[in-house]
């Protein structure tokens, strides 16, 4: 089935639910039945159906949670409302897999909140603490046209897609474009905020780290930090796959975060 067949056929399975969280509406898509409960931190766009190959196949194994995120550029209010999705959908606590920028704000839920994670998955990101930009490049995104932020966002993302099919670059580029420059300024803010955070108790649960041997995003400098501040984790290193292997490689992805759920079953 053409990936343009299959995003409309996730559409169509999974209508989204929605709901006010403490004045700020919320977004998320729940499918399959099993256990453990995943929960999928997309990356910096925040739309969650990025990741729509990886979850049908999660789905024909578990219960998998995936959220949109809202305009916030504050780190503890984007934490606050993804546990508020879980205590509505009445788990208790799951594994959550963070993927490039969700893999920031994931670093920061388990500190704030462990109690609802039974297992993290860190993916293709790098250290919380990295992700502050300077201040000085705030003030060129707020001073540049429009057309020149959303420009320098479709040329850094799209450096991301090396070996992607056209659907995906179209796909990314109709996303960009619903972007204007105060939206991605506020990511930008969404991002120094949780580096700002202050941090809670390391934590020391089950966690798998996933990454590319070619990522050009998590340069191996930062893959090697990421390893050193879990050493306890679990690594898998996709070959070839740069900073896109859910979507060069989704049927491994799918299984390598699969298996890791389930060898936390009774954890949940």
């Amino acid at each position: 089935m053409a990936l343009a067949d299959q995003l409309a056929a996730f559409r169509a399975a999974h209508p989204p639910r929605t709901f006010t969280h403490r004045g700020v509406a919320w977004r998320y898509y729940r499918g399959g039945t099993a256990q453990p409960t995943l929960v999928l931190l997309t990356g910096v766009l925040g739309i969650a159906e990025l990741g729509f190959q990886v979850q049908t196949l999660l789905e024909q194994r578990h219960t998998v949670i995936a959220a949109d995120y809202p305009d916030l550029a504050a780190g503890p209010a984007l934490i606050d409302g993804l546990i508020a999705i879980i205590d509505r959908e009445k788990i208790g606590r799951a594994v959550w897999q963070g993927g490039s920028f969700g893999g920031l704000i994931l670093q920061r839920l388990v500190e704030q909140a462990p109690d609802r994670v039974a297992g993290m998955v860190l993916s293709h990101t790098g250290l919380v603490t990295a992700g502050r930009a300077p201040q000085w490049a705030l003030r060129l995104l707020e001073i540049l046209p429009d057309r020149w932020v959303e420009g320098l966002l479709r040329r850094r993302l799209r450096g991301l897609l090396v070996g992607a099919p056209d659907f995906w670059l179209q796909w990314f580029d109709r996303a960009i474009g619903a972007f204007d420059r105060d939206a991605i300024i506020r990511r930008v803010q969404l991002s120094n905020s949780l580096a700002r955070m202050p941090p809670g108790p390391a934590w020391t649960g089950p966690t798998l780290i996933v990454e590319s041997d070619n990522d050009p995003a998590v340069r191996p400098a930062a893959r090697a930090a990421l390893r050193a501040a879990f050493p306890h984790a679990r690594v898998h290193t996709f070959e070839g796959t740069g900073h896109a292997a859910a979507i060069l490689d989704p049927q491994g992805t799918a299984k390598v975060v699969a298996e890791f759920a389930e060898s936390l079953r009774d954890a949940t």
